[in-house]
């Protein structure tokens, strides 16, 4: 009998971590307790202070007043921010096969951490695709769909699959972190 592939994952809500030990939306297994405040807490924190950062940078760069691409971003709203913890099995001998097919992420913007490869990005107008190494002390930028719509199509969400690692890596089991950033629930998302 062969063993299962199964990739793992789970979803941790920015309410939850910065509630923590409170509950804002739900309540999460042991091995998600253990390392909420030392570990998950401080990520979903790190992760808002760069978002927010970005979030400025992009009104800058669109022309938009100080604060109109931040004030459906509130920390204290409730949102889909997300940190997503995903654990994927080496998977040697399945090059040229796709995990997670061609989409856009939902929210406002994306970071994914990972040391093995497998994010492809497709240009927009363009039938080639790239790799995305992952580079030591960084992490990955997507922009999501929400910036799209608020700048009337401006910024683009970025197109992009997941593959496998290249073969040197595809023997590795994979763990990625990633923070989705969101508008709060009660924003309507239309050109601003």
């Amino acid at each position: 009998m062969t063993k299962a592939r199964v990739t793992e994952f789970v979803n941790i809500s920015k309410g939850d971590a910065l509630a923590w030990p409170a509950v804002a939306r739900r309540t999460y297994p042991s091995a998600v307790n253990a390392p909420m405040e030392s570990i998950v807490t401080s990520f979903v924190k790190n992760s808002l202070a760069i978002s927010n950062h970005l979030i400025g940078v992009l009104t800058d760069k669109l022309g938009l007043p100080a604060g109109t691409l931040a004030s459906p971003h509130k920390v204290e709203g409730f949102s889909g921010c997300t940190a997503r913890f995903i654990r994927a099995p080496s998977y040697p001998g399945l090059e040229g096969k796709t995990f997670l097919t061609v989409h856009t992420d939902f929210g406002s913007l994306s970071f994914p951490h990972n040391r093995l490869g497998g994010l492809q990005v497709l240009p927009p107008r363009s039938d080639q695709s790239f790799y995305v190494k992952p580079l030591p002390g960084h992490a990955i930028c997507n922009v999501g769909d929400a910036p799209n719509i608020f700048s009337g199509g401006i910024l683009r969400s970025n197109i992009h699959r997941v593959v496998p690692p290249s073969r040197e890596q595809a023997q590795y089991e994979r763990h990625s972190v990633v923070f989705f950033t969101c508008p709060n629930d009660t924003i309507e998302l239309c050109a601003l």
